[in-house]
């Protein structure tokens, strides 16, 4: 079954929302980004139906339409390999409740989980910049070490998403597939109260988005709980966690929540995250420009059964020479 098949029977984003029993991903129509070479890369991630573990799938059993023309696979790689790396960063809301500091031993433990051969990173986002703790490594330690609690600083002039932006155009450049997992509440008063909503008029949120799809990131989100007023409205929660759901939507990651409070415990999210994580390919691909630059519907299928794939619904495709 296709990315774009599934997603007729799933929920909106906007209803995207967990309780404590459960947890719901966001996979969904990421922007991929083609290669100068008329290549293209997109992270696929390989689920079972009805939580089952997912068939093995090889090169050829993957079909792949851009724009409804086939286009031949050049390469399916897992990504726990470790052949091609991984950056993964995680993003941690400086505004938020000290009260994360209860997830730090699950955080621990999910940094050490990740895919062997990638490098992780840690940034606070303040003021609407990503301030990094530690910057890429493969020394897990490191990061871990840099685990602090939020200042729990609320400013009606900062921007997690712009926080977001920032990480994401300070990444180095060096071909790794990347990921981000993003805790925050997703409460963003920068422009105002009726611009904090999950909608096009919310312009930090979009401009994010937009910067994650053309950077081909993935983003996962966590709701916490915000340390000001905004963690006692619901209906600025309301917003938080609708932005928050259509962030990782829109990027192709998951987003987990749990009601209008901090979850108990991030250990069931991470696991379930590990577990993605786990399932994930590096699909590479051939493009054939044949027009202006610009986007283009993309569908990864599969005729193997047991077998859903989780893949960007459109990628860029650089113009015609």
């Amino acid at each position: 079954m296709s990315r774009s098949e599934r997603g007729r029977t799933e929920v909106v984003w906007a209803a995207l929302v967990l309780c404590s029993s459960a947890a719901a991903m966001a996979a969904a129509p990421a922007r991929a980004r083609a290669t100068a070479s008329g290549q293209a890369r997109v992270i696929v991630t390989v689920t079972g139906a009805h939580h089952a573990p997912p068939a093995t799938l090889h090169r050829d059993d993957v079909l792949v339409y851009e724009n409804g023309q086939r286009r031949p696979v050049i390469s399916w790689e897992p990504l726990r390999s470790g052949r091609s790396g991984l950056d993964f960063a995680i993003l941690i809301d400086d505004s938020l409740g000290s009260s994360v500091g209860l997830q730090f031993p699950d955080i621990r433990s999910f940094i050490h989980s990740l895919p062997d051969g990638s490098r992780a990173a840690l940034a606070y986002g303040r003021y609407g910049s990503a301030v990094f703790a530690a910057q890429f490594t493969k020394d897990r330690e490191n990061v871990i070490r840099a685990l602090r609690l939020p200042t729990g600083s609320v400013s009606l002039g900062s921007s997690i998403y712009m926080a977001l932006d920032s990480l994401i155009r300070h990444w180095p450049q060096d071909g790794a597939p990347r990921e981000v997992l993003l805790i925050t509440s997703g409460i963003d008063l920068y422009r105002g109260i009726e611009e904090s909503e999950p909608t096009e008029a919310n312009l930090d949120l979009m401009q994010a988005m937009g910067t994650a799809q053309r950077h081909s990131v993935t983003v996962h989100t966590i709701y916490g709980q915000s340390a000001g007023f905004e963690g006692r409205n619901y209906f600025l929660i309301n917003n938080g966690q609708g932005s928050l759901a259509r962030l990782a939507f829109e990027t192709g990651g998951a987003a987990f929540q749990d009601g209008f409070q901090s979850p108990v415990s991030f250990a069931p999210y991470l696991h379930q995250l590990t577990s993605l994580l786990n399932h994930q390919f590096l699909l590479t691909f051939r493009l054939t420009p044949s027009g202006p630059p610009g986007f283009q519907p993309l569908r990864v299928t599969t005729e193997v059964p047991g077998a859903n794939l989780a893949a960007p619904d459109r990628v860029f495709v650089s113009a015609a020479h």
